[in-house]
């Protein structure tokens, strides 16, 4: 465990980690490990989520505006920036995309 792990367990409860535990079981609340967890386990060389979603976007935009199609960050700046504003595009396009990922488990959550 890393120290940055160690001092985010310590900033929680027992009781707090009873509640989350407890919203996770009653799937109310989804474990992520971070953004690159994996789309495909069975497929080692199969992109992250988050850069499938990136290049899901980037499809949508002028490739002139694209320098790394798999940096969600960038790619969601530039959506934003070509839509003027339009943040509830990005999030429909965020909600449909994980959508089909809702039941999705990789063998690590098995």
């Amino acid at each position: 465990m890393d120290q940055e792990t160690r001092i985010m367990a310590n900033l929680l409860s027992d009781k707090d980690w009873q509640k989350l535990l407890r919203t996770i079981e009653r799937g109310k609340c989804v474990l992520m490990l971070g953004a690159d967890i994996p789309s495909d386990t069975d497929n080692v060389n199969q992109p992250s989520l988050s850069a499938l979603f990136a290049q899901k976007l980037a499809e949508q935009l002028p490739s002139n505006d694209i320098f790394d199609a798999n940096d969600l960050p960038h790619v969601a700046q530039s959506y934003l920036s070509n839509r003027i504003g339009l943040r509830e595009d990005l999030e429909i396009e965020a909600e449909t995309f994980y959508r089909d990922y809702q039941h999705h488990t990789t063998k690590l959550h098995r």
